[in-house]
């Protein structure tokens, strides 16, 4: 009688395991909206002055301007190490200066800016930023 209870727990075990393991993968997140930019879109604001310079050794003046030090600093490499990432409101053009080996002595150039609700971006939210 014993055996037939421990066999029932450990049934009764298994599936509610396989309930939960289901439950976890098959059931979808309400995970953030990521904006689709593209970098056309960015590209349209070249002329505009960013609002605050924080990126060492250039005169970077305009969104062109950033934008030209972060290709003119992959062109150094063969991989490309640039990248566009969005969150809710904000968005970063980057490129980093890491190599896949290098655990220091790297760091990483953004192109900063902020999104409206209909998917524009706010031409004075632009922002260079440097991260050593």
């Amino acid at each position: 009688m014993r055996t037939i209870k421990s066999l029932a727990v450990v049934i009764l075990a298994a599936l509610a395991g396989g309930l939960a393991v289901y439950v976890f993968v098959y059931t979808t997140k309400d995970e953030p909206q990521v904006l689709d930019i593209r970098v056309e879109q960015i590209l349209e604001h070249a002329n505009v002055a960013i609002s605050a310079n924080n990126c060492e050794g250039e005169s970077l003046e305009t969104v062109g301007d950033v934008m030209a030090s972060i290709l003119e600093i992959n062109q150094s490499s063969r991989i490309n190490r640039t990248g566009l990432s969005c969150d809710e409101i904000h968005c970063w053009y980057s490129i980093s200066e890491c190599n896949p080996w290098q655990s220091n002595e790297c760091g990483s150039r953004l192109l900063r800016f902020e999104v409206n609700q209909d998917k524009t971006i706010v031409a004075s939210s632009f922002q260079c930023l440097e991260i050593p």
